[in-house]
């Protein structure tokens, strides 16, 4: 995979199954590659460009910023939507589909009979949509529990599965990484086929090898 970054003018080469880090010492281009990345994921700007087996490679669509802990959570508004069509779309192939429905009908048919006694015009929509079921009695993914690196893999791993996220790019997120934490994270990219960028603003030693390139002060390309 390459990844193109007109902020640094200049294209990193992102290999799947290990660790990736990206050094920038210079703290105005490093605030501008955040933002770029923040722009493009988030607001669907055109700052940087990837390139996989020489295709065009959606950023907006498979790339997940974490910034802190706090980014660890779904509690995106796309994320509940997609989780819930997905459960709908399970449930409709099951037998449970034709329980929950006529279960639906019943409690409408209760509504009905306890809103004619009302003193005001109302109506009720009898439409059953099951994402919208999902949403009042409150479901949603259980989130991520532990330390950072367990969190993430958890959440890595379903927003991998459910939302079609490939490629995670943690931003100095390496002050919450112990050296067991970053070979357990190592280990988890054996399994799964994604990328794992670290995104540092400084260069500290890591306990094993990894895809680096190092931007210095004066930007200039260490590899």
């Amino acid at each position: 995979m390459k990844l193109c970054c007109p902020q640094l003018e200049t294209t990193f080469t992102i290999k799947p199954q290990i660790l990736n880090r990206i050094v920038v010492e210079n703290p105005i281009s490093y605030e501008a590659l955040v933002l770029g990345f923040y722009g493009q994921i988030y607001e669907k700007q055109e700052n940087l460009s990837c390139f996989l087996d020489d295709a065009s490679y959606a950023i907006a669509r498979h790339f997940e910023l974490i910034l802190s802990p706090m980014d660890i959570a779904y509690d995106k508004k796309e994320i509940q939507k997609k989780l819930y069509q997905d459960l709908a779309d399970e449930l409709e192939m099951q037998d449970a589909f034709e329980k929950i429905a006529g279960a639906y009908g019943e409690l409408l048919q209760l509504v009905e009979e306890g809103i004619v006694y009302s003193a005001y015009p109302v109506e009720l929509s009898a439409e059953f949509v099951l994402p919208d079921l999902f949403k009042q009695l409150g479901v949603q993914l259980k989130q991520p529990e532990g330390r950072f690196v367990e969190k993430f893999i958890d959440y890595g791993t379903t927003m991998k599965q459910l939302m079609d996220k490939q490629v995670f790019v943690l931003v100095n997120c390496a002050a919450y990484l112990t050296g067991e934490d970053l070979a357990y994270l190592e280990q988890w990219l054996q399994y799964e086929e994604v990328y794992v960028i670290l995104l540092e603003s400084f260069q500290h030693s890591l306990p094993f090898p990894v895809n680096e390139v190092i931007i210095d002060t004066d930007l200039c390309e260490i590899r």
